[in-house]
């Protein structure tokens, strides 16, 4: 599932579910400019948590509708489009559509889900199958139907949308309620053979039926328009508006007047990829006057040299109002410039120049051409192997976005580093034998060559093994970057301080990548999107996380931490750590923890986290859902914890079957009313695997009587006990609430009582340390990089997060290790007026050094309040002499002030 993603910049601010919902047309925004950056981002209306990039140059679906994505269409694996046509406002996918109730029943083969939408799924062969009746469905695909050689009838069905996967199918004929259906795609049909309609003389004459179509695909039908004519005269399909006959390898040429029944269609795409197309009249589209998008790739017949009318010749005729071009895979050698030549006259905009063969780009091109309506241009998989200078500024002023993805580029050239771009993508660049294998970045690049305009950088798969301290520095309006499955090793503290408007960040599969410290994240105040997954960023780093320092970034609202705790050990994130963690993002709504170890929690984990709405724990490991995962749980709009094959069959599933059927705001991924996922019950030496409703339904075959009866024992023994415990707890409250707030002047007074003891029997008085020094949290950069290192020269000085015990109680290692201590060093500032150990340090060794105040010495590391309620502070503040640390560096105090210090500890 994909998440809904929103990008922000001068020409482009939209999200899918915006588009879905109509709040963006054309006349809003710049619709070719949107379209291309959504196929370059490859976005479709699907939720999901990983940011793969869509192989789009090599990709043979009619999923982008030619070589970019138009702005109604998003695909056969999106129901958007549906949604989209329907003007339906919620943008939808099969997985997240729930089951209907049981009122309606599909035939055999078929799957049926209902939401905001009705949309049927039939595989496979099915017997009559329309036969049966439904009153408004917005969604029918038919898949693998090896006896169907005509269009259903589907007058009983009255659907919007039909899909069709057919190879049998060889006539189209519009019936019953097929005026309703306003979006028609045949895959696969064989309609060259025999009596298929599409390869006589009426072609057209066979969608007369289908008056309201808007989208038509006829996608690898063995459609041959050679010969064609159009036999009708009365114009049809008056509300098309993308047209598809991607992969019919047979169509060869295109007559002028083949498209003349179109004439007053408001088509404004049109994909011929794929149809080994020799020749193209030269009034073809004369008829299409609203065509905006063409879409020519992998016909390499149209370039072929010696051809009667070579097609770059006239290109011109018929490109007037076209404003997205695509000529990729056209077998073309070097940069076209015979082809930019015939466009200095057009009003393209967008230019897809992709899977061809220019090795040293712009250097045979001349200067003089230029086209001043370019914005976007997309040449990825092209063999390049360098940028002339200068060369993307010459062609246009107006360039906002370059894809030169999949080339054998080895560095960061100049040539395509424009002050104008705001989208920039040179992912995955391959080696070449006898060039250097990485790719380098070099120091300062985007400060002399400034891009202040640039919001997208895009550097995934690189072989980039450090990124550089300034390496960004320039970039100030940068929002999203991207370093996901690259080798980098080393991000230098403070990369990223430039990148103020940073807002995503993915360093996704980066498993050379071992430090995220809090150095690298702190400018990153706007940063809302994180993805770390598949990472060993979490290994061997404190179990607080503290070292990340993730405070900084609680405007965070999506973090991806797929595979990123295999490797603690035991499992050792406890419920403490959970919570601490989330608590630094408030503003989290979304969270993929999926394929970690994880331990379920029995305490709520996400008190703090109010906006939290979409989690998802796929292939965790979770044994059980505990109450506390089921309180977690039931505050969420979506939730995926499917594959989790170690989770056992219990009361605990019974429960979570139970929240999903009165918390109807919940979504679970497959799960599909509690029949799509499944705990394994142990039973014989064997493993059955039992889905949640079919235990929720039957739970008495599952849990005999005995254990049903042992269950109510229990249950009413735990009433009686809680009772019993209730009426304890109110006799005992003011004598608990006094121990605990003394628990550790008490446990102090029985240490000292021990020890005392012990001494009295032994003594003979040895000291272990010099030193005992007490300071709070906020002090330790100080107390470690400052204090100890000057003073551990001469003596051996003790602090807790060094020298305590593992094992011991905390009270006990402050008494001991005090003990043990000929001198007591306080370390006072603000914060350790405030804390509570420190207090009792203080405490303590008042107690035990009481004999010598020569054994007490204090620092004054910053100024303290002067009403301080601690009696013992005051006490020493206004008895004891003290030493000040001069904060202001003067390297005659400071002398000063080590040279007093040691005097005092000798």
């Amino acid at each position: 599932m994909k998440q809904t993603r929103r990008f922000d910049s001068s020409f482009f601010s939209f999200t899918c579910q915006d588009l879905c919902t109509e709040k963006i047309m054309p006349s809003s925004v710049n619709f070719y400019i949107v379209s291309t950056l959504l196929y370059i981002e490859s976005i479709n209306c699907q939720y999901h948590y990983t940011d793969n990039f869509v192989d789009h140059e090599n990709s043979s679906m009619d999923k982008f509708s030619a070589d970019i994505a138009p702005l109604n269409i998003r695909g056969p694996n999106s129901t958007c489009d549906v949604a989209y046509l329907l003007q339906i406002p919620v943008c939808f996918t099969r997985e997240l559509i729930q089951p209907p109730s049981m009122s309606y029943i599909p035939p055999k083969n078929c799957r049926y889900f209902e939401n905001n939408e009705k949309i049927m799924i039939c595989e496979n062969e099915i017997s009559n199958p329309f036969t049966w009746t439904h009153s408004e469905l917005h969604f029918l695909q038919l898949e693998n139907h090896f006896t169907l050689k005509k269009l259903p009838n589907i007058s009983n069905i009255h659907t919007r949308y039909l899909r069709i996967y057919a190879e049998t199918l060889e006539l189209i004929n519009g019936g019953e309620n097929s005026d309703r259906i306003i979006g028609l795609e045949i895959y696969g049909g064989k309609f060259s053979h025999g009596t298929g309609n599409l390869n006589s003389f009426i072609f057209w004459d066979s969608f007369i039926g289908f008056p309201h179509l808007v989208r038509l695909i006829l996608s690898n039908n063995c459609i041959s328009l050679a010969y064609v004519q159009p036999s009708i005269k009365q114009p049809i399909l008056l509300q098309l508006e993308y047209l598809s006959l991607m992969d019919n390898r047979n169509l060869g040429a295109l007559h002028n007047k083949i498209f003349y029944p179109l004439r007053y269609s408001p088509l404004v795409e049109l994909n011929l990829r794929n149809c080994h197309i020799k020749i193209i009249g030269t009034k073809v589209f004369k008829y299409l006057k609203g065509l905006n998008h063409l879409d020519l790739r992998g016909n390499k017949a149209l370039f072929t040299l010696g051809a009667k009318y070579p097609f770059w010749i006239t290109l011109h005729l018929f490109i007037k109002n076209i404003k997205i071009l695509g000529l990729s895979d056209l077998g073309l050698l070097l940069v076209p410039q015979y082809i930019l030549h015939q466009l200095q006259t057009s009003r393209v905009e967008v230019l897809n120049l992709s899977n061809n063969i220019y090795f040293h780009f712009g250097y045979f091109l001349n200067k003089s051409v230029k086209l001043p309506h370019l914005r976007v241009m997309i040449i990825d998989n092209s063999e390049v192997i360098s940028i002339r200078n200068y060369t993307f500024l010459h062609l246009g002023s107006s360039l906002k976005a370059i894809s030169l993805r999949k080339n054998h580029l080895n560095k960061l050239w100049p040539g395509f580093l424009l002050p104008t771009l705001e989208f920039l993508d040179l992912s995955y660049q391959r080696e070449v034998s006898g060039q250097n294998p990485k790719f380098v970045i070099e120091p300062n690049i985007f400060k002399e060559n400034p891009m202040t305009k640039l919001k997208v950088l895009r550097l995934r798969g690189l072989k980039t093994d450090i990124i550089h301290r300034y390496t960004f520095e320039g970039l100030y309006n940068l929002e999203e970057l991207d370093l996901s499955d690259s080798i980098v090793q080393t991000i230098e503290e403070g990369s990223f301080i430039e990148l103020k408007s940073l807002k995503k960040l993915h360093l996704s599969n980066c498993k050379n990548l071992k430090d995220l410290n809090g150095g690298h994240v702190a400018a990153m105040q706007h940063l809302r999107y994180l993805d770390i997954s598949h990472t060993n960023l979490f290994n061997g780093i404190p179990n607080d996380f503290s070292s990340m320092n993730l405070k900084c970034c609680s405007r965070l609202e999506f973090i991806n931490l797929t595979n990123t705790f295999n490797d603690f050990q035991d499992n050792s994130i406890d419920d403490q750590m959970y919570v601490r963690m989330w608590s630094y993002f408030p503003n989290l709504k979304t969270l993929d923890l999926s394929h970690n170890r994880l331990i379920p929690w029995e305490k709520p984990i996400f008190l703090r986290n109010k906006k939290l709405h979409t989690l998802f724990l796929r292939q965790c490991a979770i044994t059980h859902i505990s109450t506390s995962m089921l309180k977690d749980f039931s505050k969420l709009s979506f939730l995926d914890m499917s594959d989790n094959l170690r989770l056992t069959c219990g009361f605990d599933v019974i429960h979570f079957h139970n929240l999903t059927l009165h918390r109807s705001g919940l979504n679970v991924f497959e799960y599909e009313n509690g029949s799509g996922i499944f705990c394994h019950f142990p039973r014989n030496h064997t493993i059955r695997y039992v889905s949640f409703k079919n235990l929720f339904e039957n739970f008495k075959d599952f849990f005999p009587p005995h254990i049903e009866g042992n269950a109510t024992t229990i249950t009413w023994l735990n009433k009686l006990l809680f009772t019993l415990l209730i009426i304890s707890l109110s006799s005992l409250t003011i004598g608990i609430r006094y121990v605990y707030s003394n628990r550790y002047y008490i446990s102090y007074h029985w240490m000292t009582s021990k020890m005392n003891y012990d001494e009295n029997k032994n003594n003979n008085r040895s000291y272990t340390y010099d030193a005992f020094i007490s300071y709070s949290d906020k002090d330790r950069e100080w107390v470690f990089s400052e204090l100890i290192p000057h003073l551990e020269e001469d003596f051996n000085v003790c602090v807790h997060e060094r020298d305590f015990k593992v094992g011991m109680m905390v009270v006990d290692n402050i008494v001991s290790c005090i003990d043990k201590s000929r001198k007591f060093i306080a370390v006072l500032s603000p914060s350790f007026v405030n804390s509570k150990w420190c207090a009792f340090e203080i405490h303590v060794a008042q107690n035990q050094m009481k004999k010598s105040q020569e054994q007490f010495l204090v620092i004054i590391k910053d100024k303290v309040p002067k009403k301080i309620n601690d009696k013992g502070l005051n006490y020493i503040l206004k008895t004891w002499t003290y030493i000040t640390w001069p904060n202001v560096y003067c390297k005659t105090e400071r002398l000063i002030f080590w040279n007093r210090l040691r005097k005092g500890i000798f």
